[in-house]
């Protein structure tokens, strides 16, 4: 399995980063301004205000409780920094997100494949009409990318090494900072699960210490990220009271939704590849499978 590229991969690695930042910032208030943005913007700088005044009160955080609190900081640091324009200033952090998950990926792609692969990875990314679109305005789904992206990066790291716990404990941190922008980034364990199992089975001989401290680590330390950064859950609100259209119906969703929603927004040919690479994977390389 190839590690991080050396001295002389940086330049093509650090060419798909300026590319796909250059491509956002590029018209990058064309799109004028959208649905959720002035939420996202005018909240997230309420929190970072309440958090400077240590108002845990509940008035204070009942803003957009429906999602929680990460993505809302970060545009409400880029907006006190840039109160003039708060959405552009917003937008610019989206885009700056956005091509760091480029670089994130061109570094995954590398350490699972090679950096060739890892290059490709990244510079699809950073074209591709949909994310780049994302990462124009303020939304969840470009910090959901980047701290999944981290998050899975991390884990491969972990499972690579498997009796360094620090290397799981950021693994998890990730994981939590990913929840804590959106819910359905749960679905970001079944991968670390996975890599889990795998650091296990290439343990030799398999310990029963490792294993179970792993699994213990992830789930203990992106809880306590999950809910230390969620101030709204500190005043009592620990059910899920939002509804939701799901299978036709408004409604408060189940536990299924997001297993659902995985499937329905997952492209086909991305569920086949990886039936297919779970189903013929060889020992080496094992983690590429996953």
């Amino acid at each position: 399995m190839s590690r991080l590229p050396r001295a002389h991969g940086w330049p093509s690695v650090l060419l798909v980063l300026l590319l796909a930042l250059a491509f956002r910032l590029w018209d990058l208030h064309a799109a004028g301004e959208t649905l959720d943005e002035p939420d996202y913007a005018g909240v997230g700088e309420s929190y970072i205000q309440a958090l400077w005044r240590l108002d845990l009160g509940e008035a204070a955080w009942a803003g957009n409780h429906e999602h929680p609190p990460i993505a809302k900081y970060v545009y409400g640091v880029a907006g006190l920094l840039g109160p003039e324009a708060p959405l552009r200033a917003g937008r610019v952090a989206s885009a700056l997100m956005g091509a760091l998950t480029c670089l994130l990926l061109v570094l995954l792609g590398t350490r699972l494949f090679d950096r060739p692969t890892g290059v490709l990875a990244g510079l699809i990314l950073a074209f591709l009409p949909t994310v780049v679109a994302h990462n124009k305005v303020l939304g969840l789904e470009t910090p959901s990318m980047l701290l999944v992206t981290a998050t899975l990066l991390a884990a491969v790291a972990a499972a690579e090494d498997p009796r360094n716990s620090r290397t799981w404990l950021m693994a998890g941190l990730l994981a939590g900072l990913a929840v804590g922008v959106r819910l359905n980034n749960l679905l970001v364990f079944l991968p670390l699960i996975a890599l889990s199992g795998e650091s296990y089975m290439a343990t030799h001989p398999p310990s029963f210490w490792i294993q179970p401290r792993n699994l213990l680590l992830l789930p203990l330390i992106s809880g306590l990220v999950f809910v230390g950064s969620f101030p709204w859950l500190w005043t009592g609100h620990w059910t899920y009271d939002i509804r939701e259209f799901f299978l036709g119906v408004y409604r408060t969703p189940p536990v299924s939704y997001y297993a659902v929603y995985f499937l329905a927004t997952t492209p086909v040919g991305v569920l086949l590849a990886s039936a297919a690479f779970g189903l013929t994977w060889k020992r080496t390389p094992r983690l590429a499978g996953l």
